[in-house]
């Protein structure tokens, strides 16, 4: 893992850990590889593996305690860095520790007196979390650096190479534009049924008749197969940074009773219900 990804993914599965605590971490790594200290005590003579195999570690460490203790003790593990760094296998104890109450304060003194050591197995990151991560951090790198006005601004290429497929959904509600819907992945009109963007299209405008769904399904170019894109990639979507021209449009409509018929409501009610609010009677004296 690399040092960009490692920040990245730390800050957003934690984010009320400081950006400070989080560097010490990957200030930590690099020192046990000068120290000569490599995960599952095996050398790893490239020092950026090296250190990418103790962020991914330490990181796995993180979402360990997570899973077991939740994200405010994982968070806390984190912020430990301030104090003293502890290595990816001495987490689960800590963690335990805190949680019953033990001051932070004096986990580095039973570090030293070997009271918090547990037993040196590293925990691992799957290498499709490892590709999530990365993924993640190439996607917020180039939100940042993205420009709609440079005419020469570089297209995304995710950190798999892979195609993107994501898509846009128009409501009409009686032939004029009622909004519209990034979706990640592409759409049909049978996918529209039982859509609550769709039923809110006929509850913000109850006295339409027919509400019209237009579909556009997009490919950002990449190797196919490709994928839908992901929740980290989104921002990319509604900024507008992804292909411009859909590969496929789709058009239908549905009348108001079949939309409101889907969750078996009946919209006439509240219409006549508005209509009433609407026009009062007055008084006569």
């Amino acid at each position: 893992m690399r040092k960009e990804v490692f920040v990245e993914a730390v800050k957003t599965r934690f984010p009320i850990c400081s950006q400070e605590d989080i560097l010490k971490w990957t200030d930590f790594a690099g020192e046990c590889v000068e120290r000569g200290k490599y995960v599952d005590f095996v050398v790893e003579p490239d020092t950026d593996r090296a250190v990418g195999k103790w962020l991914d570690s330490i990181c796995a460490g993180f979402l360990l305690v997570q899973k077991k203790h939740g994200i405010q003790a994982a968070a806390e593990i984190c912020g430990l860095s301030s104090l003293v760094c502890l290595y990816p296998y001495e987490m689960e104890a800590a963690a335990v520790f805190l949680t019953s109450g033990g001051s932070r304060e004096r986990i580095p003194g039973m570090i030293r007196e070997g009271e918090q050591h547990g037993v040196p197995v590293f925990p691992k990151l799957g290498q499709e979390e490892i590709m999530r991560m990365e993924i993640m951090a190439t996607a917020k790198e180039y939100v940042r650096k993205f420009d709609p006005f440079r005419e020469d601004m570089e297209p995304y290429v995710p950190k798999d190479g892979a195609a993107l497929y994501f898509s846009r959904v128009y409501t009409l509600v009686d032939g004029k534009i009622a909004g519209f819907s990034n979706r990640a992945g592409h759409k049909t009109l049978e996918d529209m049924k039982g859509d609550d963007f769709v039923e809110m299209a006929c509850r913000d405008d109850p006295k339409g008749n027919v509400v019209g769904v237009h579909i556009h399904n997009f490919v950002h170019p990449g190797k196919e197969p490709g994928r839908n894109v992901q929740i980290d990639e989104f921002t990319l979507v509604c900024m507008g940074a992804l292909t411009h021209q859909p590969t496929e449009i789709l058009k239908g409509e549905f009348f108001y009773g079949e939309v409101m018929g889907w969750r078996g409501e009946d919209l006439t009610s509240e219409i006549a219900s508005d209509e009433e609010e609407t026009h009062m009677p007055g008084l006569s004296l």
